[in-house]
This record gives C-alpha cells, structure tokens and sequence, in this order.
C-alpha cells in the first residue's frame, strides 16, 4: 500500500500513527465525496442522502460497527523484546471498506412540453407504470367423453297436403251426326252414278286412299275432256237415284281429293274438280277449278252464284289430300248462299245467290275433272274419296 511505502523504515509505532492518519483522510475524504454527491444528485432526484450513503457503503452495518468500537491505542514496545527479537502482534488490519463508487453523472431530463404541469417534489419524473393485469393460468379443458351428437330436432310437421281437386271425367262429345248420305269406293262405284260420266269411267284403286281401303281413280290425257261420277246412284249409268237439290234445301256436302299431277288451267278454260250442276244445259251456277292465275295456283270459284267473279280461294299442292265442305242453300230466286271450308277453315261466303240456274229446276252435284281438253290438254290425275252428304261440317268431314 502507498501508506506502507511511505512510512517503510520507520518506527512501528509511528507507521501505526500513520496508518490511522490515512485511514482518516481517507474517510474525511469519502464523506466529501459523498455529500457532494448528494447535492448534485438531490435537487434531480430528491433521493436522501442516507441512502446514498447507504449505496455506496458508507452507512453499512460495518462502517457503523467501526464507527461505534472505541479507539485503542497502540500497546508500548518493550526495547528487550525488540532486543531479543520479540515483536508484538501486529493488530488486525481493518477490512477494507468498499471502493467509493463514482457519482452517476447526471441525466438531463426532457424540457417540460407546453402545457404539462412539471412533477410535484417528491414524486418520480419517471412514466407510471402500466396496470398490468394478472394472467390466470388457464384450466385445462375437463376430459369428457366423446360429445354426443345433437339430438336431431323432429321434423316440423307439414300441412296435409290439399287433395287437388277430383277431376271431371271430360265431357263426352255427342256422337258424330252420320252423314244423310255417303259414296266412298269400298263398296266399289256403289252410291255414284256413271251416266253421263265422259269418256272415261273413273275406277276403284287401293294405291292412295283417304279412309278405308279403296278410293276412286279419275285421270284424263291428251285432249280428253271429262271423267267425272254422279253423286246418288247403285254404280251403273241409271240417274234414279242421284240426289237431287230444289228450292230451299239446305245441306252440308263433303268430299276429299288428292292431286296426284296436274295441267293447270285458267279462266275460260274450265277444269273442274266440283260442280254444282242444274238440270238444263249450260254451265253450273257453282263450280270449284284448279286453276293458275297470276301465281296462284290452287282452288278457284266460279259461276253466277259467286257474283260472276272468279275467285282464288285457297292455294294446293300436288300429292296432298284436302278435305273440301260447301255449306248451302239451294235457290233459284237468290235466296240462297254458300259457304266454303278447307279442313276446318272457312274459305269463302256468299248470301243471297242462286245456286242453281234461275230457268231450271233443281241441281245435283258432280265430282271428277272436267275441262277444256283443246285448251289444257295433256295428262290430269287425281283421287276421289270420301263422299258425303249430311246437316253439319263434322257429319260430312272424313
């Protein structure tokens, strides 16, 4: 030590008194430090100056204790003890008191913002603490067995459901009116009469038919003119049984064709596919034709009971069958009328006509070909079926 070095070479007695001399600045000088300390620590922090002390070792139970022991004085040497090469035990040396700790050099607090109040004396310049809330351990899940699955809730219950209403059994359609009359070809030629037919007798067929098994073949070629069947008869040229048609009689005919070819012709030209022919000579007051006019080809009117125009009704196609039925009034005063339907399509009316000649008697009808064979020759086929006569469109439709 420096106090060692210092008083080496001299008396033991007097190293002692040194010792304890340097001991004392020592001390003197740590408490200065000390309180210097302490005033430049407390206006910052107001931290009492005990417990600076206390800090830094100065006010430990030690340092107390030491302070407390009496001062003992060094025992006297005895020169013969020394002579004799005694010496006398060396008392024990102090412990050392801690090292002074250096100040902690002073930290400069932010400026106070606009505003804030500055911290009251005796409370911390330091931010409070944050409430800090205790976390609970959590509890471990209890062990259950295995979770039951969720009792299915019933169905909720539906409203019976309506019984829809019983249905009405469909009204059931009057039988059909049967025909007054009817000349197909299943029986042959059987209902039509041939008298007066042309040059040739149409004959039964069974290649193309429109109800039953049979129809009723009418072709002319080159320059033949007719080719046509009476309705009302037993099949042979006799005319009495043909129906007739007087003043007044109101009936429903019907009947069915099928244009297999055809050379079309034109008004002036007749080519007549039905007729309503009077008893006299001359040409029908009614007549349907298969014509081409201007474009359209396909079913004409003719005669003096069509006003004396002739009119395009409805256009055709060969290797089709069409249902034709004339709604009438047979007259001679003009009285009558006519009605004329395709299918079930009205195609053409008439009031107030005269369907048959005004110098004759009575009319009958007439289905076939017949035309002006010098005018249009060349070769006309048709189908004949289905003929009938009745007091309604669905007695007379096939």
């Amino acid at each position: 030590m420096l106090s060692d070095f210092l008083l080496r070479g001299l008396p033991t007695p007097v190293r002692l008194f040194g010792l304890v001399g340097f001991l004392f600045v020592l001390l003197v000088f740590g408490s200065a430090v000390v309180s210097a300390a302490s005033r430049s620590l407390a206006p910052q922090h107001k931290v009492p100056v005990s417990s600076i002390q206390t800090a830094v070792g100065l006010r430990g139970p030690a340092v107390q204790r030491q302070r407390a022991a009496p001062q003992r004085r060094p025992a006297a040497v005895d020169p013969r003890a020394l002579a004799r090469g005694i010496h006398p035990p060396k008392p024990p040396a102090a412990a050392p008191g801690p090292e002074p700790v250096a100040p902690a050099p002073a930290v400069r607090l932010p400026d106070p913002q606009p505003g804030t109040q500055p911290n009251p004396p005796g409370s911390s310049s330091l931010p409070p603490l944050t409430h800090v809330v205790p976390i609970e351990p959590e509890s471990p899940p209890e062990e259950s067995g295995p979770e039951e699955p969720p009792a299915e809730e019933p169905p909720a219950e539906e409203p019976p459901a309506e019984e829809p209403p019983a249905e009405e059994p469909p009204a059931e359609e009057p039988p059909a009116e049967p025909p007054l009359r009817e000349a197909g070809f299943e029986d042959g030629l059987n209902g039509w009469s041939i008298g007066g037919v042309g040059e040739v007798v149409p004959t039964v067929v069974t290649d193309i038919v429109r109800t039953g098994s049979q129809s009723g073949k009418v072709i002319l070629t080159g320059t033949q003119i007719r080719s046509e069947l009476n309705f009302g008869g037993d099949g042979t040229g006799s005319s009495a049984d043909t129906v007739e048609f007087r003043e007044g009689d109101e009936y429903w005919y019907g009947f069915s064709f099928y244009i297999v070819q055809m050379v079309w012709g034109h008004p002036g030209a007749h080519n007549l596919v039905m007729q309503f022919k009077s008893d006299g000579e001359g040409s029908p007051a009614f007549g349907l034709d298969l014509w081409d006019v201007g474009g359209n080809r396909g079913l004409w009117s003719e005669g003096t009971a069509t006003g004396g125009q002739n009119r395009f009704l409805a256009p055709l196609s060969e290797r089709v069958w069409y249902d034709v039925a004339i709604h009438f009034r047979a007259s001679t005063q003009d009285n009558g009328f006519s009605e004329v339907f395709l299918g079930r399509s009205l195609i053409d009316s008439r009031q107030n006509t005269s369907m048959i000649v005004p110098t004759d008697t009575y009319a009958y009808i007439k289905d076939g070909l017949y035309r002006s064979g010098q005018d249009i020759p060349g070769t006309s086929e048709i189908r004949l079926d289905s003929a009938k006569l009745g007091r309604s469109l669905a007695s007379v439709s096939p």
